[in-house]
């Protein structure tokens, strides 16, 4: 099991920050009336995919939460992978994260990047500290071997199992010097009185993931408005 080949040193150890932001009474009555809206005027039938999708199109435009991570992300020590799963999504991310941390190198990196480039981004990050890469789900979890991460800010993490693990995967590989990975987990908690987003949803499934892999994790809530 994982923590037998960690005890004995044959991964670097792992610590899963699951991070619930709770949206204001405002925030979530705008993100009902946004919804609301955009399935009145959907111009495609309205399946439980096109509903989240709407959902996440709202959520990861919210500047409050990319200011979040971008903050989160200046805060840890380390080689640090921000990822995201659309490109929109990424490339505001990418400018928040440069903005507010102008003395960290910043990197950006999805499908549109040559593997050469991704070659160079990953020998200047493993042999240097503080860089910041701003990464899809796609790329990092099957096409970038970067050792020397030290944290992994998951910001639009979905269900998908494998996806999950190999991501975690990516943060265990051993490095000199590094005797933890901290993953951050980001949940949106935009849930009313009678139902649950799927965002949330979502993230119930992963903590069912890890415990079924035996991954330690702690969640905390955190104010956003």
């Amino acid at each position: 099991c994982i923590r037998d080949r960690q005890e004995a040193g044959y991964m670097s150890k792992n610590v899963i920050k699951a991070i619930v932001l709770q949206y204001s009474a405002e925030m979530k009555k705008e993100f009902n009336r946004y919804m609301k809206e955009a399935i009145k005027n959907s111009k495609v039938k309205v399946t439980g995919a096109v509903k989240y999708k709407l959902e996440v199109d709202w959520v990861y435009d919210q500047k409050v939460r990319n200011k979040f991570i971008a903050s989160l992300a200046g805060k840890c020590k380390g080689n640090t992978i921000i990822m995201f799963r659309f490109k929109e999504h990424g490339e505001s991310l990418f400018k928040m994260v440069e903005k507010m941390n102008p003395d960290r190198n910043v990197y950006f990196v999805n499908g549109d990047v040559e593997g050469d480039d991704r070659e160079k981004i990953r020998k200047i990050v493993d042999s240097s500290e503080d860089n910041i890469i701003v990464a899809s789900t796609g790329v990092f979890s099957t096409g970038v071997n970067i050792k020397s991460i030290f944290h992994i800010i998951h910001a639009a993490a979905n269900k998908a199992e494998d996806e999950i693990l190999q991501i975690i995967g990516r943060g265990l590989r051993l490095f000199n010097g590094k005797e933890m990975c901290n993953v951050y987990d980001i949940a949106d908690d935009l849930r009313s009185s009678n139902t649950d987003n799927y965002l949330i949803k979502h993230f119930i499934s992963r903590i069912e993931i890890y415990d079924e892999h035996e991954h330690t994790y702690k969640i905390y809530k955190h104010q956003i408005q």
